[in-house]
């Protein structure tokens, strides 16, 4: 969709139909709209990415730091509990 509506203007319209249309995207009832798209990905990331607190261990004890630094990487922070 689209937002229209000039700046200083009151009148301030969603267009909540799905942004992509025509042929090539899908069909017309399995595509997103604003509504599905905020309920899709406006969800929280997942705490420390997923990873457990044993992921994190093995990263700081197989990783070599040097290494990671040179690609420019660091190890990740420690899981808060």
């Amino acid at each position: 969709g689209k937002l229209q509506g000039a700046a200083g203007d009151s009148s301030f319209h969603y267009i909540v139909n799905p942004a992509k249309t025509g042929p090539g995207h899908g069909k017309t009832s399995e595509r997103t709209d604003m509504v599905q798209a905020w309920m899709k990905y406006g969800k929280p990331p997942q705490p420390q990415g997923g990873f457990t607190k044993e992921d994190y261990e093995a990263a700081k004890e197989f990783l070599n730091e040097n290494i990671m630094q040179i690609f420019g990487y660091s190890h990740p922070p420690p899981i808060l509990e």
